[in-house]
């Protein structure tokens, strides 16, 4: 997942899941990671945000997600960008 972008993973299961949004960046989850055919999910701890990256972000809860896009500025303030559309994400990735 790391060598694919991927800055911060965590899977836990919906049914013992005790966090509440707002979830922020790194922070400790609780609850039981999700376990698929026996293993638990991957996981990736938070990396450092780097300065002027797109970061892209998806979360998934019971019945509900939500996306959003930021980067850090050079003032290491957070700017929150539009969402892009699926033909403008897939076009960034070829």
């Amino acid at each position: 997942m790391v060598a694919n972008g991927v800055y911060w993973w965590k899977d836990y299961s919906v049914d013992s899941c005790p966090n509440h949004f707002p979830i922020f960046y790194g922070q400790k989850l609780e609850g039981t990671p999700t376990a698929y055919d026996g293993q638990p999910s991957s996981s990736v701890d938070a990396k450092p945000l780097k300065l002027g990256v797109t970061y892209n972000v998806f979360m998934q809860g019971d019945g509900a997600n939500g996306t959003g896009r930021f980067r850090i500025r050079a003032d290491r303030t957070a700017e929150n960008l539009p969402p892009e559309t699926i033909n403008n994400a897939l076009e960034n990735t070829n």
